[in-house]
């Protein structure tokens, strides 16, 4: 279960990243957000790279955690 969450999360701030960047020249509609922080295609963008990156640390912390724990007999 891990980080399997936050994969999403990640693919989902990087297209709110991508379609802000196409908005500027026309290509797509105008963006939902029209000013703030969050308007700003560099904001999703870091947001898609952190949730990727907690991810993956997150992931490899659990399967090491995983790996250190001894089975036990039955």
């Amino acid at each position: 279960m891990s980080g399997f969450a936050l994969k999403p999360v990640a693919l989902l701030a990087g297209a709110l990243g991508v379609w802000r960047l196409a908005a500027d020249p026309g290509w797509t509609s105008a963006f939902f957000i029209a000013d703030g922080l969050l308007s700003r295609y560099q904001v999703w963008f870091a947001v898609a790279v952190g949730a990727q990156t907690s991810a993956l640390a997150l992931n490899r912390w659990v399967a090491h955690r995983n790996a250190d724990v001894p089975a036990t007999a039955a």
